[in-house]
């Protein structure tokens, strides 16, 4: 292997290193202090720190910097001196670490005298504790080890029938079903799907038309007032087997048809719109016609008259009603019809 040779220079009987610059000896002349450089000698290592500095130094150049990268200056070996200061007591250079290059062999010399601590892992296998416990099995056994805080797990009656269902469960161990099957699966489920929706579409049109159904006869006897000019009365009491069957009306007058079965069976309810009172409908209508012939109830403070066979008039809330019939009504029913009025 190739030996490198060291190149030293003399200045006035002091020996340099060529490359480093660095001072190998130190002869006490006069004109120095013992212990301590002269300022001859600083001024000539700063002269020769310079110029080696000097040698790689160049100017700036314009470089296309997107197509070339940053460029590397390689530091050669240089201990500069600068002061005094970096002079040891006896006179010797400082040896300064290096900066580029290999580490110098006397940090790495020292490096190996110095103690190092075989706790840390780098530097040595940690001491292991040759220490051992021994314990009696039958003492672990016998003994609860668990901290103080930490309580028996007690299961609820619930825990215990989800753990069961858990253990139980066999879903995941059916076999994988095929395509036919998964389509068959699918096609039943949007049946089920659009069956229970046709259903409630029904369900619902049959309550929407038995409402319909049932509040027909309000809606007649509510739009035949609109057109007479007052507010007619829909009685809430119907004789057993009669229906309204039809609405009449002009101004001032309603006129229901209730029918019953057999067809033979039949009412009508008259209301017109009035300021009579009982003694003017008595006087005006039932005497001229009736005579005596006639029969007075009072219901709730208001008088009923009933004559003929099913016919009664009253007068109530400035409205005349009147019924006739076929003779099918009944003195009861007359008075249920005026009481619910």
């Amino acid at each position: 292997m190739h030996k490198k040779t060291q190149s030293i220079i003399k200045i006035k009987g002091d020996e340099f290193d060529a490359s480093s610059g660095q001072r190998l000896t130190l002869i006490n002349n006069d004109s120095s202090i013992a212990g301590q450089p002269s300022s001859q000698d600083i001024g000539v290592l700063k002269t020769r720190t310079q110029n080696i500095l000097k040698i790689h130094t160049e100017h700036t150049k314009t470089l296309m910097r997107h197509a070339v990268s940053k460029p590397r200056v390689k530091l050669s070996r240089i201990a500069a001196v600068s002061s005094p200061a970096d002079l040891m007591p006896n006179g010797q250079l400082i040896n300064h670490p290096v900066i580029a290059g290999k580490p110098d062999p006397l940090i790495l010399k020292r490096a190996r005298t110095i103690a190092k601590s075989k706790r840390i892992s780098r530097f040595g296998a940690a001491v292991k504790s040759n220490r051992s416990v021994k314990l009696n099995q039958a003492t672990i056994a016998n003994s609860d080890i668990r901290p103080n805080n930490v309580k028996p797990s007690t299961k609820t009656p619930l825990d215990k029938l989800l753990d069961e269902a858990v253990k139980n469960a066999r879903a995941h161990e059916q076999p994988k079903l095929s395509r036919k099957e998964i389509k068959q699966i699918a096609w039943r489920g949007r049946h089920k799907r659009k069956t229970a929706l046709m259903a409630s579409i029904f369900m619902g049109l049959v309550v929407i038309g038995y409402a319909v159904y049932v509040n027909i006869p309000n809606f007649m006897v509510k739009f035949a007032s609109v057109r007479a000019g007052f507010s007619a009365v829909l009685p809430s009491y119907k004789p057993t087997g009669y229906t309204l069957t039809a609405v009449s009306y002009r101004p001032g007058l309603i006129t229901m048809q209730f029918e019953g079965n057999p067809n033979t069976k039949r009412y009508s309810l008259t209301e017109q719109s009035s300021n009579w009172d009982s003694a003017v409908l008595v006087n005006s209508i039932i005497r001229p016609f009736q005579g005596s012939n006639y029969q007075k109830l009072v219901i709730n403070g208001q008088g009923i008259y009933l004559y003929g066979n099913d016919q009664a008039a009253w007068v109530a809330k400035g409205i005349w009603f009147r019924v006739n019939g076929n003779g099918n009504l009944d003195s009861s029913q007359l008075v249920q019809l005026a009481r619910r009025l």
